[in-house]
């Protein structure tokens, strides 16, 4: 008897750095044999899974993956002040330009969706065509941090606040099966805390400690820097050091990562795909994209067990 093969949905969650879990998620769904039939990205999942359907991620893995602290800085500090987010967005767009150029959704190899939210009315806003760098942005936009996407009277943000991993987008697109990756799961990233009773060793700083954030800061920005009244290098320079309280960052990542992962509970229980996929991830922090590559061997380490006891398309 003949047996209608499957159309396969890959849905790709929101989670900012740990979302780079979802190269190897994608990578060891390949090695499996599958090809997603179709993508639905939220947020980061919305920019691997756009560029992805533009046929370009090995590229865009290899640039994440030799990004240190500085050119994240670069990308995620901007001299100004947007009047209503902290970052315009103009670096980020630079960076995923080259991956994706001026393609349009409808134009793609891989059928994409990306979801954002319009945040006047809380309404779900599915992005089927138009400029695939115009959607990807408004995926990306986190309430706080990245300014809103305004086009034709809708003010968008980032997707997460209303559909967190897009099942249901995959499903509608015509997927029979699902496979979803929510990197939200778990606890929430610890940061390093100074003692307060001992102080810590003399030591030679790691390549990657974030107790670099603060000199890579400095000589990102020494022009400005050196303008700049002594009272207030001194502020910077405290809110710059790691210490018990949480930089902005922080707080505002973290805040949208528990409501998302409330908001994920709630959905999947209603419209559960046929294989989630749960990357341990949650000890890297909102912007820690210098830790990449530990993102993605968990991606790739959680698809290749949930895999062996799927049931396939």
């Amino acid at each position: 008897m003949y047996r209608k093969k499957k159309k396969v949905g890959l849905a790709l969650g929101s989670g900012a750095a740990r979302g780079c879990a979802h190269f190897g998620v994608i990578r060891a769904i390949r090695e499996s044999g599958m090809e997603p039939d179709y993508i639905a990205g939220t947020s980061i999942g919305a920019l691997i899974g756009g560029v992805m359907a533009a046929g370009n991620l090995g590229r865009l893995e290899q640039a994440v993956l030799k990004m240190d602290l500085r050119e994240i800085l670069y990308y995620f500090v901007e001299v100004g002040f947007p009047r209503s987010g902290l970052i315009d967005g103009r670096r980020i767009v630079e960076f995923i330009t080259q991956f994706v150029e001026d393609r349009r959704i409808e134009d793609l190899s891989q059928p994409f969706r990306a979801v954002a939210t319009e945040v006047m009315t809380g309404d779900e806003i599915v992005f089927s065509s138009g400029p695939l760098i115009a959607a990807i942005r408004a995926s990306i936009a986190i309430p706080g941090i990245f300014t809103p996407v305004t086009k034709d009277g809708q003010v968008m943000v980032d997707g997460g606040l209303v559909n967190p991993v897009p099942v249901r987008v995959a499903r509608d697109m015509g997927a029979d099966y699902v496979i979803a990756v929510d990197v939200n799961h778990g606890r929430v990233g610890a940061r390093r805390r100074k003692s307060r009773e001992t102080p810590a060793p003399e030591r030679t700083p790691e390549p990657n400690d974030e107790g670099e954030w603060q000199d890579r800061f400095l000589a990102a920005w020494q022009t400005q820097w050196d303008l700049l009244d002594q009272a207030v290098k001194k502020r910077i320079q405290k809110w710059m050091r790691p210490d018990d309280v949480p930089h902005i960052f922080d707080v505002i990542g973290n805040t949208v990562r528990i409501m998302e992962a409330q908001i994920t509970n709630s959905m999947m229980r209603v419209d559960a795909p046929e294989l989630l996929i749960r990357p341990e991830v949650g000890q890297i922090g909102f912007l820690e994209f210098h830790r990449a590559e530990e993102a993605i061997d968990a991606g790739y380490r959680a698809t290749i067990e949930a895999l062996a006891t799927a049931k396939r398309p």
